[in-house]
């Protein structure tokens, strides 16, 4: 009976402490998650780090209660740890070039990248969109029913599984290179920055076909990469096609996993491979 307590004791002792190690060892990545999302949405879309951590990066995982965060107004920075203390990972907010995580970089270090460089230009607030920011919905086009598009706008920010919201944030509908619809949810409005997460690959890869049918682009020559232009580099010869593909040769390893110590060996084998 004392033998199978004691197993019993070194099975529960082996649990616990994989469990302490599998929940640190994810703190980088939870860390981070929170800096960079707070922080886009502190300095870019002027919300509340409370409402925005307690709504839309806890419910995201259970771990995320977690970890604790610091806004540094004065800095434009964001710093997230595991319980207030494990593995902090601080955001930094560039003023025309959004929030950047500080891995092995220090705050001066990326503000001296962009020192020179141009931020994007905004729109003329008078002028038509896309040209500028002005919109009219009021006049559509003769084969747009207005009914029904006005019906599957609203019923995009409805909540029919409440424990599963939508939490959608805008609404925007755009038919023969000009907007027909918009709506946004409380506290949003056209001029506030929304993440756009993967669907920024999807709006890219379109733009890069309105430039290769106006001619002004050519995705079968070498992506104009200034780092793969070395002498002897292979990297030279990876086309803007290839790229847009995923079909460039590169290897990448994409890792959301806990244990640093397999993300570290994927990386020495994307090195040394």
């Amino acid at each position: 009976m004392r033998k199978i307590i004691y197993g019993i004791a070194l099975i529960l002792l082996v649990a616990f402490g994989s469990g302490i190690y599998f929940v640190d060892s994810a703190l980088p990545i939870g860390n981070g998650y929170t800096a960079k999302y707070l922080c886009s949405q502190v300095f870019l879309s002027g919300r509340d780090d409370g409402y925005v951590f307690e709504h839309e990066v806890k419910p995201t995982n259970g771990l995320f209660s977690l970890i604790r965060h610091s806004v540094d107004y004065k800095d434009k920075t964001v710093t997230a740890m595991g319980i207030g203390i494990r593995k902090p990972i601080t955001a930094i907010y560039r003023d025309g070039f959004g929030c950047t995580l500080a891995i092995n970089s220090t705050r001066d270090e990326l503000l001296k990248q962009v020192q020179g460089a141009l931020p994007r230009k905004k729109h003329d607030p008078y002028l038509v969109w896309p040209q500028g920011e002005k919109v009219d919905i009021e006049a559509l086009p003769p084969e747009v029913d207005k009914a029904r598009l006005n019906k599957a706008v609203a019923d995009a920010f409805k909540e029919p599984l409440p424990k599963n919201k939508r939490n959608t944030q805008g609404v925007v509908v755009v038919y023969k290179s000009r907007i027909i619809a918009e709506k946004y949810a409380e506290g949003f409005s056209p001029a506030t920055p929304i993440l756009g997460w993967s669907m920024t690959k999807s709006i890219t890869n379109a733009l890069c076909g309105i430039l290769v049918k106006q001619k002004k682009l050519d995705i079968m020559k070498p992506a104009p990469v200034a780092a793969w232009k070395n002498p002897g580099d292979l990297r030279s010869q990876i086309t803007l096609d290839q790229l847009l593909r995923m079909s460039s040769g590169l290897k990448f390893v994409e890792i959301y996993g806990p244990h640093e110590r397999c993300y570290r060996h994927a990386v020495r084998q994307q090195k040394h491979g």
